[in-house]
Order: structure tokens, then C-alpha cells, then sequence
């Protein structure tokens, strides 16, 4: 499961409209909400660490894992850039289906669709192993994910997007298939990147393989890692999961 290779450099261009802060403060609302002692967080495919700067400015100790190189060291440059001290915003490279700490949290996050690229049920299971590897008894798992009603019902479509700074104008072009009898989402990437001084344009493809996913699969696993549901609904929004809501989001509680 390799992807965001050298689409990884421009990910922040893409998505810098994106409010890392707001998902921050989501997530922080419910841990207050939960487990309100809360001091540790791990986070499962962090990215280039954007959730986990804003979550370390709000007091937690956080680590972050992610196995594209690119992007881990940007996270790590991240961090540097803003002075982050104590120890409390640290990265480690890595797969978050095999890797190992030693060391129990808190609560764990994965967020921004990160579970949905666990194809298969083997992939889908080892990060829950993951997951009951380094979470206290009593703590939090909480991630988002693509819900496959939504999905079905409201099709993915063709898109482009273009984003552009200083120096790189990029244009983005979405082409998505879906395989429903295998519960998965092909999403073709074309990218564009043009430097802005010299005028020349590099080219990019992706491939990035989604498995939209469904509630009682999801409580199956849920019951088989003794992870308590106590909250599941609308990303962001609070609302009912419904054939129109794409992203759902849960919150789990770890009974043993």
C-alpha cells in the first residue's frame, strides 16, 4: 500500500484551504467529552503532520506515523518550523499495520480517510491490532471514514482542482471508478505541476485504492477488539449517517 510518493511534495499546496485547525478542535472536543485526562495521542497516518501541530499547540503530547518518506519529512520539518518543544510533537516513519512503540496512549486518531486505505479485511484488521497495541484501557480511538451508502447513492464524479502559490500552479485531475463488488473506490490522479517563473510543467499519476465502508461490517470489528461504540455520526457536522453523508466519523472506547 504505497501512494502519496512524489504526489507527496505539492499534498499541502492541494490542501491548504483545508482547516486543520477546526478537525483539531473537533477531535478535542470529544476527547474532553470522553476522557477528559487525556494527555497522549498517537496518530495513525498522520500525513505531514498538520492535525498534530494543531493538536500539540493545544496542550497534547502527540505522535505521529506515516509511511510515505515525503511526507514524514515534512511533518518532521513542521515541527522544526515551529519551535515545538518538550518532546510533545515527535514523527516516526513507518506502517501503521505492522509498527510496534512500546508504549501505550491515551487516545488514538486516524483521520482524513486514512482507514479507507486498508483494502482488504487483513489490512483492516492489522490496524485495529495496531490500535489495541498502544491504547490504555479506557482510552479513545477515534477516526473518519468513507460511509458506503453515501458512496453508492452519490457517486463519485470527475473533478479538477487547481491551487497555485508563489512559485507552483497545480492542476489536479480526478478520475474515479467504482469496483461495487468489492466495496472499492479507483481514484486516478493526474497532476499538473507548472513552476510558475520557468513556465515548465511536470506530470504526475496516482492511483489510490479506497474501501468505502459499511456499519455492521465496522461493528463486527469493533466486537472482535473489544472497542466500545459510543458515538458515531456525521464528520464535523454531528448529524445522522444517511445515504448522503460520505464521511462518517466514530468514536470508540477501549474495554480492555
Amino acid at each position: 500500500m504505497k501512494v502519496f510518493n512524489a504526489y507527496a511534495k505539492y499534498y499541502d499546496l492541494l490542501y491548504k484551504n483545508k482547516d486543520y485547525n477546526k478537525e483539531a478542535d473537533y477531535i478535542s472536543r470529544f476527547i474532553k467529552k470522553y476522557k477528559p485526562d487525556t494527555k497522549t495521542i498517537l496518530d495513525l497516518g498522520c500525513g505531514t503532520g498538520r492535525h498534530d501541530l494543531h493538536l500539540s499547540v493545544k496542550g497534547f503530547d502527540i505522535t505521529g506515523v506515516e509511511l510515505s518518506e515525503d511526507m514524514y519529512s515534512a511533518a518532521v520539518n513542521l515541527s522544526k518550523e515551529n519551535g515545538i518543544k518538550n518532546n510533545s510533537l515527535k514523527f516516526y516513519k513507518g506502517d501503521i499495520r505492522k509498527i510496534v512503540l512500546l508504549k501505550k496512549f491515551d487516545a488514538v486518531i486516524s483521520l482524513f480517510h486514512v482507514i479507507n486505505y486498508q483494502t482488504s479485511n487483513e489490512d483492516l484488521e492489522m490496524v485495529f491490532q495496531t490500535v489495541k497495541k498502544h491504547l490504555k484501557k479506557g482510552g479513545l480511538f477515534m477516526f473518519d471514514f468513507w460511509y458506503g451508502p453515501a458512496v453508492l447513492s452519490d457517486r463519485p464524479e470527475k473533478k479538477t482542482l487547481i491551487m497555485k502559490d508563489e512559485g507552483t500552479e497545480i492542476k489536479r485531475f480526478t478520475i474515479p471508478e467504482l469496483k461495487v463488488n468489492e466495496n472499492m473506490a479507483i481514484i486516478n490522479f493526474n497532476v499538473e505541476v507548472k513552476n510558475r517563473k520557468s513556465l515548465k510543467i511536470r506530470k504526475l499519476k496516482e492511483i489510490h485504492k479506497m474501501r468505502y465502508l459499511f456499519l455492521p461490517e465496522l461493528e463486527s470489528i469493533y466486537k472482535k477488539f473489544s472497542l466500545e461504540n459510543i458515538y458515531t455520526a456525521e464528520w464535523l457536522t454531528g448529524k445522522n449517517l444517511s445515504d448522503k453523508t460520505w464521511y462518517g466519523f466514530t468514536v470508540l472506547r477501549n474495554e480492555s
